[in-house]
């Protein structure tokens, strides 16, 4: 079985996530910063209407920061988590493309143990050489990380009378 994954990088490495759990891929606009205690949480923007929080997927990943550059993207996720639908955007240092993945072929992740990484890396593939490690995204944050999310976007909406510039 066949299915379409948006690729995008994060530090050096290569991920994949379904076209389903993409809502859209934006060009980098800074976030509006927030009192968020949250190192993971780069602010919000707002899109479709919408406030969206920003999450730095480099420190989510364990990698170093490092400053948006023209290659850098805002991928928006729609996840389910507990029958709760979230949006959250990623950044990314690029984006590639859209391609299809035979899951099938797909490998399991290597042993893990108990990183935070083997609760959302649901399989590597290989394209051209490369490793594209696939990504559970309904699975990338932890409840406690998810009610961060919610919060920023909930604080956003009380401090600024629900319109984000």
């Amino acid at each position: 079985m066949s299915e379409q994954f948006l690729t995008f990088k994060v530090g050096n490495a290569q991920y994949a996530v379904s076209v389903f759990k993409v809502l859209e891929v934006l060009p980098y606009t800074p976030p509006q910063t927030l009192p968020c205690p949250d190192p993971l949480i780069a602010g919000i923007i707002r899109s479709r209407g919408k406030n969206i929080a920003i999450v730095r997927l480099r420190e989510k990943f364990g990698q170093k920061g490092k400053e948006p550059d023209k290659d850098t993207r805002i991928v928006v996720f729609e996840i389910r988590n507990n029958g709760t639908e979230t949006l959250f955007g990623g950044l990314a240092d690029c984006v590639n493309e859209v391609i299809t993945l035979d899951l099938e072929e797909e490998e399991p992740p290597p042993p893990m143990g108990k990183s935070i990484a083997s609760r959302f890396i649901s399989g590597v593939g290989r394209r051209n050489g490369e490793y594209i490690f696939i990504l559970n995204a309904d699975t990338i944050f932890s409840p406690d990380e998810l009610e961060t999310i919610c919060d920023a976007v909930i604080t956003a909406k009380s401090e600024d009378n629900n319109e984000i510039e």
